[in-house]
Order: structure tokens, then C-alpha cells, then sequence
């Protein structure tokens, strides 16, 4: 390989100077020859390097080179010219070059022809993938693959979505955030799960974990990374201590709480959500988010929007893509609470609006809260659905299948999925005899035996289409 060198005639010619080639343009005389400059006209430095003028103002260094690689058709020589960058009085030596700068990278061009044998224009384009590479992986960061991983999963619901995002923003992005993804390490892991322990958040931990686990596991799939850097710590967290809700299963006690909720000072909509807890057990989220539109006095029923299925929610924005509705039969005396709490929820479609907004619903710890302020501490909203399914197995002898259906749960006989039924008449039935024991139970002794002729009375009737 060889440069081709090309002089600028005579010396008494001037030489190339950066203030020289700042005042090249097309049309105007050159101050070396006294002609007209032309569009494409080529001013050498004496060694192979030249600028380039076109007439659109572009000046431009390149310099030309043979390779014994590249021969025209007839056997000689192919010159190759490579393109160092445009002319700046003040160039950064990067996207712009002066004349000084320009030749540097023209003798480190020579170098490698002369003394490495290596062809400039090839070891540009390797360079230029280099630098190319080195700049996606800066822009891989853990937060841009995060988030981009987020958006792709769809199965999650809008809800939990939300919740994922506020924990890479709190928990992850603080600490990993702006690192190429392939910088992350096993420390950095160790130090999010260390951070989210530490204020004995062991649920959370195991679940921002878990995330991380896929968020890692599908940047190693695509190559990103050479190794998972999150193998191994989630089975070394802290395992959280899980109890139960509390939960009243004694009716005495269960006696005690009704009246004293009965009693409950303040806010009606408050007062008549605890009120109506025990005849519906449903999951507080449910009937946080009841609306009245959703509600049938006439049928008795109530229809959830979609049945509740692990994941999703009643608050759910995609609930409608859930396969069927899951209905609620609504006792006497349910629908006695709702209609003297309807007058003062006017102008809000929700059953229960939130006591600064009717466009809302009451908040998530507004029951408990008014629970706890009654001095009702040993059971919680979601412990009325202990207390039915308890006493109604024990007291009732009911079905485990109607139960179960009755908490929106599967039948515990059909663990594959099978079933495809609601048990509605039993649960018809189940829902008034229930509200008729918490109704006798308040004011004495219920009368058990009646109640479970009544059951059966009742779903009989609802079977036949006596009761619609």
C-alpha cells in the first residue's frame, strides 16, 4: 500500500494555513494560483492531504491512498480516498478538524500504511463500529430496558403496572438507573434488595426482585449482557412472616361488633360500607369501587364487572377483558342499607364516594380506620369473609363448593377448573338466610333450625323460578 503525494507547484506558492482555507470559496480567486476557484477543486497541504471545496460552502479534508486489495479490471492500481472530517477554525478533532488536526490523522493514517501494514479505510470503519457500539450500550441503560420491558408485558393490568413502575422509580433507578444495562452487577442487586429489607419490607423485596429477575433474564436472552446479575439473591432474602387476617369466628363477639357498627357516629357513607360488610363479603377493593349503575334492587343482584381472578381487580381499567360477570346476591336486608344510603351519594356514581371528592371512591384505609377508632381491633374489613365462611360451614352445614363461590374463590373439589357453573340459586338463598341470622343474632338467640329450613326452602324456590 502506498499514499499518493501531490505538491502545490512552485514554492513560492503559498502554503496552506487554517486562515487561508477559512476564506476558500467557490467563485472567488485563490489566493495560491490567482484562478477562479471551482466547485469540487482540491487544495493539497504538499504531503497527500487535501481540502475540498464545494460550492455549497463545504470544506472538506480527505486524503488518497492505494491498496494492493483494490486493482481496476486492467490490473493497476485503485486509488481509495478516505474522508476525515469537515473544516473548522475551531474543530474538536472529532466532527470537525483545523488543518493542524487534520494532519495529525493523516500521519497516523501513514503510520499504519507504513509501519502496520493496515489499511486506513478499514480501520476508520472499525473504529466507527466501535464508537457506534460504545454508544448504544450507553444508551442501553437499566432504565430505558426497564421500561421498555414494562410496556411489552401485557398481561399485566393498568393497576398492577403502576405499582411496578413506582418501585423501579423508588427502589432500582436511584441506584441502577443510568448504568448500561451490562454494567449492573451482582452488588448493585445486592444493594436494592439490602435497601428494601432494610426497612423490613420483605414482600416488596421479593417481588422488586422477581422483576428484576425478568427484566435481566431478558437482556441475557437478547445478548445485552454476558450474565444474569440477579441469579441466586432472591433465595437468600429474608422470608416474611405471614399471618392471618383478623377475623371474628365467635358469635358473641360477632354480636358485640354489629351493634357497635350499627352505632358508629359521623359519616353515613363510612358507617354503611362497615354496615353492609358482613351480608356481602366481598374484597374491600370491591366494594370500595361499587357503582350504582352495577346495582339491581329489583332482582336483587349485583354485578361485579368481570369475576375477580388473581391479578385483577374490580378497580381494574381492562376488567373487561375478563372472561364473565361474577354476580352478588343482595339480601333484604342489603338492599334496605343501600337505599336509605342512596339521597346522599347524589351526583357520584360510586356507592361509597370519597369524603373530599365524589369523583372517587373512599380510600383503602378508611374502613379500617373507622373500625379501629370504634375500638373494633381484632378483626379487619377483610376478616367478615373469614367470619361468613366460618360460621356458615359450622353453624349452617353449607356446601364448601356454594361458600367458596360465594367469596368469588374456586371450588376446592375442582382444583383443575372444570366447573363452569355459579351455584347462584344456593347462593340466592345462602345470602338472605346469613343476613337473617346477623339480624336475629343482634337482638337475642338465632333460631338455627328455622334458618337452614329456610335455606333450603329458599333454594328450592330459586331453582323452580318461584323467586326470580
Amino acid at each position: 500500500m502506498s499514499l499518493q503525494t501531490e505538491k502545490v507547484g512552485s514554492t513560492k506558492r503559498k502554503q496552506l494555513t487554517n486562515k487561508l482555507i477559512e476564506s476558500l470559496k467557490v467563485g472567488n480567486v485563490s489566493p495560491i494560483d490567482r484562478k477562479k476557484i471551482r466547485d469540487g477543486q482540491k487544495f493539497f497541504d504538499g504531503t497527500g492531504l487535501y481540502v475540498q471545496i464545494s460550492i455549497a460552502g463545504s470544506k472538506i479534508f480527505r486524503y488518497k491512498y492505494y491498496s494492493p486489495d483494490e486493482r481496476y479490471a486492467n490490473g493497476k492500481l485503485k486509488p481509495k480516498v478516505v474522508t476525515i472530517g469537515n473544516f473548522s477554525s475551531n474543530g474538536n478533532a472529532r466532527d470537525t478538524f483545523t488543518l493542524e488536526q487534520a494532519q495529525a490523522e493523516y500521519k497516523k493514517a501513514v503510520a499504519m500504511l507504513k509501519c502496520d501494514n493496515v489499511d486506513p479505510q478499514k480501520a476508520l470503519q472499525v473504529e466507527q463500529q466501535k464508537v457506534k457500539k460504545e454508544q448504544k450500550r450507553q444508551e442501553n441503560t437499566f432504565k430505558v430496558l426497564s421500561l421498555r420491558w414494562l410496556e411489552n408485558q401485557l398481561e399485566f393490568t393498568s393497576e398492577h403496572r403502576e405499582k411496578v413502575l413506582a418501585r423501579l422509580e423508588g427502589d432500582c433507578f436511584p441506584i441502577i438507573g443510568r448504568k448500561p444495562i451490562d454494567e449492573v452487577t451482582r452488588e448493585d442487586i445486592q444493594k436494592i434488595a439490602n435497601v428494601i429489607t432494610g426497612r423490613k419490607a420483605y414482600d416488596t423485596a421479593r417481588r422488586v426482585i422477581s422483576w428484576l429477575e425478568r427484566i435481566f433474564d431478558d437482556a441475557h436472552f437478547t445478548g445485552l449482557i454476558p450474565s444474569d446479575p440477579t441469579a441466586g439473591i432472591k433465595k437468600r432474602l429474608p422470608k416474611p412472616v405471614r399471618g392471618k387476617f383478623k377475623a371474628v369466628t365467635d358469635p358473641g363477639r360477632l354480636r358485640e361488633i354489629l351493634l357497635t357498627i350499627d352505632e358508629i357516629p359521623g359519616n353515613i357513607i363510612v358507617r354503611s360500607a362497615l354496615k353492609l360488610l358482613p351480608h356481602v363479603f366481598v374484597r374491600q377493593m370491591e366494594l370500595r369501587h361499587a357503582k350504582w349503575s352495577d346495582l339491581d334492587f329489583n332482582r336483587g343482584l349485583w354485578v361485579l364487572h368481570k369475576a375477580k381472578k388473581k391479578g385483577r381487580s374490580i378497580a381494574d381499567k381492562n376488567i373487561s377483558e375478563q372472561e364473565k360477570d361474577f354476580i352478588v346476591p343482595l339480601s333484604r336486608q342489603t338492599i334496605e342499607i343501600l337505599q336509605e344510603l342512596k339521597p346522599f351519594t347524589v351526583g357520584s356514581e360510586y356507592v361509597f364516594p370519597g369524603l373530599d371528592s365524589v369523583t372517587r371512591p373512599i380510600s383503602d384505609m378508611t374502613l379500617l380506620v373507622a373500625l379501629k377508632r370504634a375500638g373494633i381491633n381484632d378483626t379487619t374489613p377483610h376478616g367478615f369473609r373469614s367470619t361468613f365462611k366460618t360460621l356458615c360451614s359450622e353453624v349452617f352445614d353449607a356446601e364448601s363448593a356454594v361458600t367458596e363461590h360465594m367469596l368469588s374463590h374456586s371450588a376446592e373439589t375442582d382444583k383443575y377448573g372444570y366447573f363452569r357453573g355459579s351455584f347462584l340459586a344456593h347462593r340466592r338463598a345462602l345470602a338472605q338466610v346469613w343476613s337473617d341470622y346477623i339480624e336475629q343474632l343482634k337482638t337475642g338467640q338465632p333460631d338455627i333450625a328455622a334458618l337452614k329450613r329456610q335455606y333450603i326452602d329458599l333454594t328450592d324456590q330459586y331453582k323452580s323460578g318461584q323467586l326470580k
